[in-house]
């Protein structure tokens, strides 16, 4: 009603955003178009809500993990954040190894 014709959720535990997505889409509650995104970090990183991926082969299989259970977009976490303690935005999460493509 206020102009939002769509809404990006850059993950959420458990693919609630999923859950949300279907429900809006199949018209069960009112909403707007929803872009939902997994997620994927390295052990102990920033954004633990996502799956857990270490090493080039790991993150490649949480690329298509989170794909295949219905995301639209993934996110991982290349360097740390400032709500995750013992991260830190200024360094990096993820080699170049782990994040160059293809990543399919």
């Amino acid at each position: 009603m206020g102009g939002v014709t769509l809404i990006r959720d850059l993950g959420e535990k458990n693919h609630v955003d999923f859950a949300l997505r279907e429900a809006i889409d199949a018209g069960t509650i009112p909403g707007q178009s929803l872009l939902c995104s997994g997620m994927a970090t390295r052990t102990g990183g920033h954004g633990h809500m996502g799956l857990v991926a270490d090493g080039p082969d790991e993150v490649r299989r949480a690329v298509r993990q989170q794909l295949k259970a219905g995301a639209d977009i993934v996110k991982i976490m290349i360097t740390g954040g400032i709500s995750t303690r013992g991260s830190s935005p200024l360094t990096a999460d993820y080699t170049m190894e782990e994040i160059k493509g293809p990543m399919l």
